[in-house]
């Protein structure tokens, strides 16, 4: 079943990406969190904390093709 085996890694592909962005949201508020317990200024760390978020808005847009393909596979069945 080919189109049964396209679903399966398309649904598993956007599983992986929300699971991909819950955790990179976690490991942002892990940096906050650590920071401020160590009792640091806002600016240490701001820099990675800053590409965390850069990699968590690439993990989006990754995840809004997969939805935009989903939608064209979804026309083309």
């Amino acid at each position: 079943m080919p189109i049964a085996s396209v679903a399966g890694d398309l649904n598993a592909t956007e599983l992986a990406l929300d699971s991909t962005i819950a955790k990179a949201a976690t490991l942002v508020q892990s940096m906050i969190g650590a920071r401020t317990a160590l009792g640091l200024s806002p600016v240490s760390g701001a820099v990675s904390q800053g590409k965390a978020v850069e990699a968590i808005a690439a993990l989006a847009a990754a995840r809004e093709a997969i939805v935009a393909c989903h939608e064209e596979l979804a026309k083309d069945h």
